[in-house]
């Protein structure tokens, strides 16, 4: 459910932004990954939890944004 989401949430942003190729899509989905999950994710500091689990948890998202938001951009 929370993928559908996200892709449907980069699907508006990048639309909005009338962006069509896969460099421009994937750059929102980093802009959106800098605005929402990076900042997420550094509350699970304040939670204990260890910095190696944010470093892995922020890689991984970021790839899937820069990829969700480049797919998006290209998808016809």
């Amino acid at each position: 459910v929370a993928t559908f989401l996200l892709s449907c949430g980069l699907q508006i942003v990048v639309h909005s932004l009338k962006v069509t190729d896969f460099g421009g899509g994937a750059l929102v989905g980093v802009v959106v990954w800098a605005a929402f999950a990076l900042s997420q994710g550094l509350n699970a500091r304040f939670e204990g939890k260890g910095a190696s689990l944010l470093v892995i948890n922020g890689i991984w998202y970021l790839v899937t944004y820069a990829g969700f938001g480049g797919l998006v951009a290209v998808w016809r």
